[in-house]
Order: structure tokens, then sequence, then C-alpha cells
């Protein structure tokens, strides 16, 4: 361990840590990726087992996992090198304690952001092995952590990193609250700025975080947001697709990006208003709608079932008025088109779960 805590001590310059994080980089955003997949390839043909592809939702499902890890990952690699003076390299670690940013929500983003960028590439091509794969990566990684890293961190920050460590998650992000993890006048002690100076350094950073809500939730956002997805969606469906799979994606599948898009602005605009039963609810909702991309589900049209959801109990105007249309849209195809009755069943799911969302909110 005394090895571990001098390897980290030592501070490298700007040029070098760049240096090992353009090796690190291309390692793991190029070479290992093509790694897993090779393996995963050899191990599904040998183990005969299946692949789970089912075209476009493997990409859209995967292409998102993959893209939130990919932010989660970068985000915590600028942070410690600008504020911790260091990299995600154990040999070259932070040379101060990182609360801020990605660090604020949970202790290891950089191990999340690459969970969740390795796991997406496993159901991009549908393969039960390369999740396996990323599975016992994760494993390994998370031991290590808890044998080695957590040790040395604790050798060298002390009760600084035991505080930050008690009120921070290990790896799952808690984004409900606005928080510092460290104690304001302990970071500002060593440098000498008093209360006055403290409270001034609040308010500006308070305001700041006002600034960029104002400017995320600015009422052109979620409608421009929504129309590019759209249009990216169009396009993959037009350069993947041909004939009467292509047809049939932009009619009843591309107009769902508009009122999704808007639901989750929507539900970020307004986190900290939602009580953790109604996330529950949220979840439940798109997992048992997105379920009937891969399996049949019962009497239950996933299109209806999310549409209804959407329309009755989100606050946007975007999200509301584009949720009802669409699901007019549907209700045409379902009913008249294909004699599918199950728009019935997804529809009633969605009202009961609006129903027990707005229940929620108001006994809490």
């Amino acid at each position: 361990m005394n090895r571990f805590v001098k390897w980290a001590q030592r501070e490298y310059s700007v040029r070098q840590r760049l240096i090992a994080l353009i090796g690190a980089g291309t390692l793991v955003i190029i070479v290992l990726p093509v790694l897993l997949l090779r393996a995963a390839s050899t191990l599904d043909q040998r183990l005969l087992l299946p692949r789970y592809s089912y075209g476009l939702p493997n990409y859209l499902i995967g292409g998102i996992i993959t893209t939130i890890g990919f932010f989660f990952a970068m985000w915590s690699v600028q942070i410690q090198f600008t504020r911790g003076r260091g990299t995600p390299i154990p040999i070259m670690a932070a040379q101060k304690l990182v609360v801020r940013g990605p660090f604020a929500y949970c202790r290891n983003p950089m191990s999340l952001g690459i969970f969740l960028f390795y796991g997406g590439f496993g159901i991009w091509v549908g393969s039960i092995s390369a999740i396996l794969i990323v599975l016992i990566f994760a494993i390994l990684l998370v031991a290590y952590i808890k044998v080695f890293e957590e040790k040395e961190l604790e050798a060298r920050f002390g009760n600084e990193y035991l505080e930050y460590k008690l009120n921070t998650p290990f790896l799952l992000p808690n984004f409900g609250t606005e928080r510092d993890n460290v104690p304001q006048a302990r970071v500002f002690a060593g440098i000498g700025l008093n209360r006055c100076s403290i409270e001034k350094y609040s308010e500006i950073r308070m305001q700041l975080r006002k600034n960029l809500k104002d400017r995320l939730f600015h009422p052109l956002v979620a409608p421009a947001t929504s129309l590019l997805t759209t249009l990216v969606f169009v396009f993959l469906i037009i350069l993947k697709y041909e004939g009467e799979g292509r047809h049939y994606l932009l009619y009843y599948f591309a107009p769902l990006a508009i009122p999704y898009v808007a639901f989750v602005f929507d539900r970020l605009k307004n986190w900290n208003t939602i009580h953790n039963t109604q996330r529950l609810i949220d979840i439940f909702v798109i997992l048992v709608s997105l379920m009937r991309l891969f399996i049949t589900v019962p009497f239950t049209s996933g299109h209806a079932l999310i549409l209804t959801y959407i329309a009755l109990c989100t606050q946007s105007l975007l999200a509301r008025i584009s949720a009802a249309l669409v699901l007019l849209e549907v209700f045409y195809i379902k009913i008249f088109l294909w004699n599918d009755l199950s728009f019935f069943g997804g529809a009633l799911l969605g009202l009961l779960g609006a129903t027990l969302f707005h229940w929620i909110k108001k006994h809490t």
C-alpha cells in the first residue's frame, strides 16, 4: 500500500499528463471496444449463444447508453485533469481530492461511465457474451477500487476523504439534491478566505447554477432538441432501411421522438419536485413500453401506454400536445388499419400510471 501511495503522490507536468491521457484514451475508447466485440463474437460462436439483435432498437438503446457513459467518463477525466492536477491512471492520480463535477454525485463516475460505455456496445450488437464480459470487468474493477484505491485515498487525504466517502454514493449517482460533499469552511480554510468570502462564493456559485438551468430549460431548447432528435432518427432510418420496413419506422416510430424528448426535459426540469415513488412509476412505464420492442406484452400497446402517460402527467405543453397528436395517429393505425385492440390496453395502463403518479404527488 505504501508503494501505491508513493506513486499517487508524485505530480506530473501538464505535458506528461496529456501524453498519458492520449495513450490511455486510445486504449479505452478504440482498442478495448474492438477487443470486446471480437471476444464476444468468438464466445457466442463457441457457446452457441443467440444474438438478440433487433436492428434499430439495439442501435437506439445501445447508442444512448454508450453516449451517456462516454459523457460521464470524459467529464470525470476533465475534472480530474483541471481541478485535481491528475488523471484516472493510478500512477498519475489526482493531487487534490476532487469533489466537484460528476464526483459530487458519486465517488466513481469514471468507472460508471466506462461500464455504461462498454455495456452499450454489448446491447448495440445484441451479444450476451459482451454483456457478461462487461459485468465480469465491472466486478473486478469494483474489487480493485475497494481493496486498493479507497485505502490509498484514505492514506493520502485522511478525514477529508472519509467525510466525502460517508456523504457520497459509491457508484450510482444521486442527482436529487444540490450538495457539497466537503464543508465549505474547510475547503477555503487552507487559502485564508473568511466567512464573507465563502458566502460571496456561494452566492456566485448558486447564480451560475441558476443561469445554467435557465439556459438549459429555455423555452426554445426542448422544441429544438426534439426536432433535431427526430431529424436524426429519420436520417438513420432512411440510411439503414428500405421498402416497407422504412415506411413502417417512419410513420410509426419516428413521431415518438418529439414527445419522448419533451418528456425527458420536463422530468429534468422538475426533478427536485418529483418523489422517488413517482420516479419508479416513470421507470416502470418506460420499461414496459420498451419491452414491446423485444417481446409481446399481452393486450398492451407500448405506444399507447407511454403516450397516454406523457399526455396526462407532464407539465410541458410541448410534451402534452405532441403526445396527444401522436396518440391520435396511433389510434387510427391500430384500430382502423391493423384492427389491433391492444391500443385500449396500453391507454388504460397509461391512465392508471398517470392516476397513481398524481395521487402520490397529492399525498406526499
